[in-house]
């Protein structure tokens, strides 16, 4: 049985061992401002995970004509630890006007918390190129959005892909200006 602690005084969730779909309640609830989509699927052996995923978002999420050669494209193979941090700031701020969605303490949990659900070896994508950011204004992440490959119709969108053997797993957001 999951196990969740609310810490109701500083309106922050306190994450241990949660089940795949608490979390990806969570996280809805949470982050309450564009668009989200987070899924964490038992992996398909009948195809590539590529392809297996593509036929479960293309309803969902992809841009209308996005053909599943344009999808694999779009993704650019990155290594967990910056898997990790592009899906804790985007939990942590929206991409239009960087403003706070919640703390960052808070987005780490559930960055690691998603990503505690999948082997150490798993591999990970997203669609953007995200760098240190020397931008940031008041230096609390220098973490930044740099170029992407919009997988969407929204202005912008930008998430994480992960798979291991037994599992696929998509965090994906959509913001507007």
């Amino acid at each position: 049985m999951a196990l969740e602690i609310w810490n109701i005084m500083k309106n922050q969730v306190m994450i241990f061992n949660m089940t795949p779909s608490d979390l990806i309640l969570a996280i809805k609830k949470k982050r309450k401002y564009g668009r989200v989509y987070v899924q964490i699927l038992d992996r398909s052996y009948s195809a590539e995970w590529e392809e297996a995923l593509f036929e479960i978002i293309k309803k969902d999420l992809l841009s209308q004509e996005m053909p599943c050669e344009d999808f694999k494209k779009n993704l650019d193979k990155v290594t967990r630890n910056i898997a990790s941090q592009i899906l804790t700031h985007l939990l942590n701020e929206d991409m239009a006007y960087s403003a706070e969605i919640m703390e960052m303490s808070e987005a780490k949990e559930f960055s690691n918390q998603f990503f505690s659900f999948f082997e150490k070896d798993a591999l990970c994508y997203s669609n953007s190129d995200w760098n240190k950011n020397k931008y940031s204004k008041d230096k609390k992440f220098e973490f930044g959005l740099g170029s992407s490959n919009p997988l969407t119709d929204s202005t912008f969108d930008s998430g994480v892909i992960i798979c291991d053997s037994k599992k696929i797993g998509i965090a994906w957001f959509q913001d507007e200006d």
